[in-house]
């Protein structure tokens, strides 16, 4: 499978990523996201469920969603 090109490192260095792993790139940092608004395991795992249900939906319009609910 090809590799994506994704944004160089703050020093210039780039590293690809490849497409299958895409999805744990993007769950990792939404992950991230809801353990810096103090969200629980629980809650983090019921985001995951819900991320993975609507694959090809706006990542955009769900973390939005997230972050009000947080807030």
């Amino acid at each position: 499978m090809a590799a994506l090109p994704v944004a160089p490192l703050d020093d210039g260095r780039r590293f690809e990523v490849e497409a299958a792993d895409l999805e744990v790139v993007v769950v990792g940092t939404v992950f991230e996201c809801l353990v810096r608004l103090g969200w629980n395991e629980a809650a983090r795992m019921r985001a995951h469920t819900y991320l993975r249900r609507f694959p090809n939906g706006s990542l955009a319009g769900w973390m939005r969603d997230m972050v009000r609910r947080a807030s």
